[in-house]
């Protein structure tokens, strides 16, 4: 296949300012556009070994725009807090080049097993930069500095190599009641390094892939019976850099965590369903580290939630 898209952005903004004691100064207007078109081509090839086992495999050229917030060249400080945020109308889309190649096996009673690797190289990947600087930033007369900025900026190049395993079984080889349990596996395996400058014209440096996890994983075991359904899920996300401060140490990571879930639900008849969900059982906090997973800087605790209630089908 081929694809061909093309994007134009335009915005009208506001540049909000403020004095020495963090009184409102001025709110001035900024606008801009920007544009940008992609020429897309896919391969996608399929192969059936047999009835039940299938080979497929892709590649593609993709790309992925900036949100929108983040291209809006606009600040706003707090200057008692000394931090800042900053817009990046300068920001570029993200292309990828993706390899992929997956193989899936079909068992009996809804049983499958499938399995892969992929490749993706992407370019002006787009990540979280965080960095001391005056305010207004580039003023000649700044009533502030040594404020903390946070700007979206452009890496240079990335690559990622990744395996990727599920399973999802009926254990209908067990006796009586149990023989409606499911198992379910997902593992996502996901080696990255990504390039990019620390500072304007600083030398490239090597990091893994800002928001990219290494290890990502669910595994749940669920009972199907004819008017009871209930699944018990526990979701592995690894952790992962999120923000690039002036050097490594003060770089910032989402802590790896493992959360609990629990969902069910009983069919009264055709037309009505009860459900309900508990989420977040282990009560596994939000965590974000500098530099080493021991310099812990943020802990937050948002227990376990519920909710409950009853489908209807109109059908």
């Amino acid at each position: 296949g081929l694809r061909y898209e093309y994007t134009r952005v335009a915005y009208n903004s506001k540049e909000v300012l403020y004095n020495a004691n963090d009184e409102l100064d001025a709110i001035n207007p900024v606008s801009g556009s920007s544009d940008y078109g992609y020429l897309l081509p896919q391969l996608n090839l399929r192969y059936a070994l047999s009835d039940k086992t299938i080979l497929r495999g892709a590649a593609t050229y993709s790309y992925a725009r900036p949100n929108f917030e983040d291209i809006i060249p606009a600040q706003e400080a707090n200057i008692r807090d000394r931090s800042a945020t900053i817009g990046n109308p300068d920001l570029q889309p993200v292309s990828a080049i993706n390899l992929d190649l997956f193989a899936e096996h079909y068992m009996e009673n809804l049983g499958l097993l499938s399995g892969g690797v992929y490749f993706k190289q992407l370019d002006n990947f787009i990540y979280a930069r965080r960095f001391l600087g005056v305010y207004p930033l580039n003023s000649p007369q700044p009533i502030a500095t040594d404020l903390l900025y946070t700007r979206s900026e452009n890496g240079d190049r990335a690559n990622l190599l990744g395996l990727e395993v599920g399973v999802q079984k009926q254990l209908d080889f067990l006796p009586g009641h149990f023989k409606k349990l499911a198992v379910y596996l997902n593992y996502t395996l996901t080696s990255s390094e990504a390039s990019f400058q620390r500072t304007d014209n600083g030398p490239l440096e090597t990091v893994r892939l800002p928001g990219q996890a290494a290890h990502v994983g669910n595994l749940s075991l669920g009972y199907n019976g004819d008017r009871f359904t209930m699944r018990v899920a526990a979701n592995l996300n690894g952790s992962y850099l999120t923000e690039i401060g002036q050097d490594a140490a003060n770089d910032i990571y989402v802590n790896r965590r493992i959360q609990l879930d629990v969902t069910a639900g009983y069919r009264l008849n055709d037309k009505l369903r009860l459900f309900t969900e508990f989420i977040n059982l282990t009560n596994q906090p939000f965590e974000l580290y500098s530099g080493t997973a021991d310099q812990l800087i943020q802990r937050e605790f948002y227990l376990w939630w519920t909710r409950a209630g009853v489908k209807f089908n109109l059908n």
